[in-house]
C-alpha cells in the first residue's frame, strides 16, 4: 500500500511539474559573504574579484535550463573549484533521471567565450575538486551547469 501511495503521489507531482508554466529554475541561488541573489540562465556580467573578496559559494537546481554562476571571477591565475552533487535519486521523487552533472568553465573573451574545461561529475559525489590554471589575473571566468542539474560548491 505504501509503495502504491508513493507512486501515485510521485505521478501527480510529475504531472504538476510538467504542466505548470515554470521556466524550470526552482531554487537556483547563491549565498556568499552576505550577498544573495538568483542565478540566471545567461552569462554573468557582475565581477567577483577573488583576490580581494575571497572564496565564493554557489548552488543551483534546474530541470531544463542551463545555469551559470552569477559572477565573472577574476583576480587569480589559478582557481580551485569544488562541487558536491546529491545522490542520483533526486530528492523525494527517487527517480534516477540523471547520472552526471556536466560543468563547463569558460573564459569570457572580447569576441565571446573560450572553453577552458569540461567536467562530468557523477551524482552522489562529495567535494569533487579540480583546478583551472594558466590564466592571467585579469581574465574573467565563469561556470555553466548543464541541465538537468543539482549542485553546490565553491570557487577560490
Amino acid at each position: 500500500m505504501k509503495t502504491k501511495s508513493k507512486m501515485i503521489i510521485m505521478a501527480l507531482l510529475i504531472c504538476v511539474l510538467l504542466t505548470a508554466n515554470m521556466t524550470s529554475v526552482f531554487a537556483a541561488s547563491t549565498v556568499c559573504a552576505g550577498d544573495a541573489g538568483l542565478y540566471g540562465t545567461g552569462v554573468p556580467t557582475k565581477i567577483w574579484d577573488i583576490s580581494k573578496k575571497g572564496q565564493h559559494a554557489f548552488s543551483g537546481i534546474s530541470l531544463t535550463k542551463n545555469l551559470y554562476t552569477d559572477y565573472l571571477y577574476t583576480g587569480k591565475a589559478s582557481y580551485t573549484i569544488t562541487i558536491t552533487t546529491p545522490n542520483a535519486k533526486i530528492a523525494a521523487f527517487k527517480l534516477p533521471i540523471i547520472k552526471t552533472l556536466t560543468v563547463n568553465v569558460y573564459q569570457k573573451t572580447s569576441n565571446g567565450k573560450k572553453l577552458l574545461a569540461t567536467k562530468k561529475i557523477p551524482y552522489g559525489t562529495k567535494n569533487y575538486k579540480f583546478v583551472v590554471s594558466k590564466l592571467l589575473k585579469s581574465d574573467n571566468i565563469y561556470l555553466e551547469f548543464c541541465a538537468p542539474c543539482n549542485y553546490k560548491g565553491t570557487i577560490s
